[in-house]
């Protein structure tokens, strides 16, 4: 399920020799320009004896048995259940077990996979299995689908539409005064917040790119843009903005530079910036995640 945590030693009392004497024979190919060292065969799972179960066959037929509703937006987290061999032996060694495919004309193609981060999935209870996929923020919208496979069986879910999030939070617009009678506007906002026990992959506080209408009194209109520099949607007016003037933002208002957008009307006031609701950073077991060097903070 962590991602990072794959290094403690479950092969062996000389797993970390292995490990070395193999990082050695790739650097002395690497620096000597020779040819890459042959890659490994995975041995078979279970013990020694004899009818050990092969690698990715663990003798039974799936049965897919829940997955994803007809919409999602992003940001979202999508579910799929299924039934199979106990202690994940379907897995296969080196190919995907999981995949989500989106469906390009009449062709399925791969999107993710769970050799990537964005699936987490566990066995439940005796070969029964949940899994659950993060939508990013990025992902392209369209119909999509989960696959399960293994060398015994291959199940596919229903499709799903995945449409742009409604989501996003506009925070607050501050004001900064320029020469000539003119002002500086920021725009902030945020994501909707991920959910501690479900999300999977990290997500940036701030939504980046696109455009954000402010509307101010009866005919300003102002079409702010994104600005890396200053993490906002910034606009120059023509003329002073006094803190306290009313900012107004019509639904989809609001649009990053994939289309994630704000689904509800917002009512600003210049000079008010609220604080982004988001979970604290959330570490093994409850802990503080690792850092480069040690214990650190999660991004926030």
């Amino acid at each position: 399920m962590q991602h990072y945590e794959g290094g403690h030693t479950v092969f062996g009392l000389w797993t970390s020799l292995l490990a070395r004497d193999t990082f050695a024979t790739l650097t002395r190919a690497l620096a000597s320009g020779g040819p890459a060292p042959a890659p490994s065969k995975p041995a078979e799972l279970g013990s020694s004896a004899a009818a050990a179960p092969a690698v990715g066959d663990g003798g039974v037929e799936g049965k897919l048995i829940g997955g994803p509703f007809r919409t999602h937006e992003r940001m979202d987290v999508v579910d799929i259940r299924w039934t199979g061999a106990p202690k994940g032996v379907d897995r296969p060694a080196d190919k995907p077990h999981l995949t989500l495919e989106r469906r390009l004309g009449r062709a399925w193609i791969p999107a993710d996979s769970d050799l990537g981060l964005g699936f987490a999935w566990r066995e439940e209870a005796e070969g029964r299995y949940f899994a659950r996929y993060d939508l990013a923020p990025e992902l392209a919208a369209g119909t999509y689908r989960m696959r399960v496979s293994s060398a015994r069986y291959d199940l596919i879910a229903p499709t799903f539409r995945l449409v742009p999030s409604t989501a996003l939070r506009p925070l607050g617009v501050a004001a900064r005064r320029l020469r000539k009678g003119r002002t500086r506007l920021l725009l902030t906002a945020q994501h909707p917040p991920p959910d501690p026990t479900r999300a999977v992959l990290h997500r940036s506080i701030s939504p980046q790119g696109g455009r954000a209408i402010l509307r101010i009194g009866k005919k300003g209109r102002y079409v702010a843009r994104w600005s890396a520099r200053e993490g906002g949607w910034a606009v120059t007016v023509r003329k002073r903005v006094r803190d306290g003037a009313a900012v107004a933002l019509r639904p989809a208002a609001l649009k990053d530079g994939k289309g994630n957008h704000n689904g509800k009307a917002a009512r600003l006031v210049v000079g008010r910036v609220a604080d982004a609701e988001w979970p604290p950073g959330l570490g093994p077991n409850g802990g503080r995640t690792p850092g480069p060097g040690g214990q650190g903070e999660f991004p926030p």
